[in-house]
């Protein structure tokens, strides 16, 4: 008998042993194959896994791309809010509800949306609008009562709101604005979908009307043509908001904004921007409250 006192290869056999060669190869090519991971296997794994992360973005993100019904309740005291909280951040097509509680008569305004709405003690007021338009708008408060003029004719505008007829789709629009040729000039244009410009064709189906146009929160003009040019007396950069209109005067409560920069001004105000302005001196400085924030959805 014969004994081996040497020592064994990697698969387990004596050197010059027949088996040697062929046995160490399928040991070493077996234990290969049990470590190894099915390629068919890891690609149905990667699949999966990246279906799931697909899955969990979306699922992250879907909410924040449904509009939301957002309120905020404001308490007014000696002209100031009593919140350390002073900017409402919302996101473009939300509908925003301000609850406002004040402690003396007044009336609070949101420019940008030039939103006014009375305010007394012991009773709230809600400031309602959709956010159409993104940015920084200012909520200012007015002391004192509003002046019953002004009222009537906010109440009369309330009252007036254009209806889209039975059937059409909601108008949409943008406004693009650039300077002109001349000191304080400014194009101004409108490119509209599912409106159609006064005089209506016969047979339209489509909301019909025009357009007014503010320049810094101050109204310009009305229009019935998608390209206008007016002039501004100052230079700088101005807010434009543009706002769609019916037949009867009744806005549609459908508005688009821009800025155009201008290195020259006129020199000249428009009619109605001096009037506004006299109305400013004569009325009481408001007292700022904070801000509404509208971000890009």
């Amino acid at each position: 008998m014969k004994i081996f006192t040497g020592n064994l290869n990697a698969a387990g056999v004596a050197p010059g042993d027949d088996r040697s060669n062929s046995e160490c190869i399928n040991r070493m090519s077996a234990g290969k194959h049990r470590r190894g991971l099915n390629p068919g296997r890891f690609k149905i794994m990667a699949t999966l896994g990246l279906a799931l992360l697909v899955m969990l973005t979306l699922a992250a993100c879907s909410d924040d791309t449904k509009p939301e019904d957002r309120e905020f309740s404001l308490t007014i005291e000696d002209g100031k809010l009593t919140s350390e909280a002073s900017a409402f951040e919302v996101k473009q097509g939300d509908t925003v509800t301000l609850v406002l509680d004040s402690d003396e008569e007044g009336s609070v305004h949101l420019h940008g949306y030039d939103i006014k709405v009375d305010v007394m003690p012991a009773m709230d007021a809600k400031l309602e609008f959709v956010a159409n338009a993104t940015g920084k708008y200012e909520l200012e408060f007015h002391h004192g009562a509003m002046d019953m003029d002004e009222h009537s004719h906010d109440e009369e505008d309330d009252l007036c709101k254009a209806q889209i007829p039975s059937g059409a789709p909601t108008p949409s629009f943008t406004v693009a604005a650039s300077p002109g040729g001349m000191p304080g000039e400014m194009r101004v244009s409108v490119d509209l979908e599912n409106f159609v410009l006064e005089p209506a064709p016969a047979g339209t189906t489509l909301a019909t009307g025009h357009w007014h146009l503010d320049v810094d929160g101050v109204e310009i003009a009305m229009y019935e043509q998608p390209e206008i040019t007016e002039m501004v007396g100052t230079a700088g950069e101005h807010e434009l908001m543009a706002t769609l209109y019916d037949v009867e005067h009744c806005s549609y409560g459908i508005t688009a904004m821009t800025t155009v920069t201008l290195e020259e001004g006129s020199g000249v105000e428009t009619a109605m921007q001096m009037e506004d302005m006299d109305m400013d001196e004569e009325a009481e400085e408001g007292v700022l409250l904070g801000a509404v924030e509208v971000y890009p959805r």
